[in-house]
């Protein structure tokens, strides 16, 4: 059902980015690049919400591109926990 759905485009009750973004009045560009957040490694987003970040941890730092593999943050020195 889900590679279904997937080859599809999505279910059709899917919302876009853009509605979402509308409906919570984020601007949509923000919205999509905040979304990557969420392929943070655990490890991260605890030290985030603990404080316990590096100074040098910055939303601007985390908005750049990182590797979306958890493995691969932690191997490549994303890791700054």
């Amino acid at each position: 059902m889900f590679s279904s759905a997937h080859a599809a485009g999505g279910p059709a009750w899917t919302p876009r980015l853009g509605e979402i973004a509308a409906v919570e009045k984020i601007n949509p560009s923000f919205f999509s690049r905040a979304l990557k957040l969420m392929l943070l490694t655990p490890a991260i987003v605890e030290a985030i919400l603990d404080g316990r970040q590096p100074a040098e941890m910055t939303l601007a730092g985390l908005m750049e591109p990182f590797p979306v593999g958890w493995r691969e943050q932690v191997d490549g020195g994303f890791r700054r926990t």
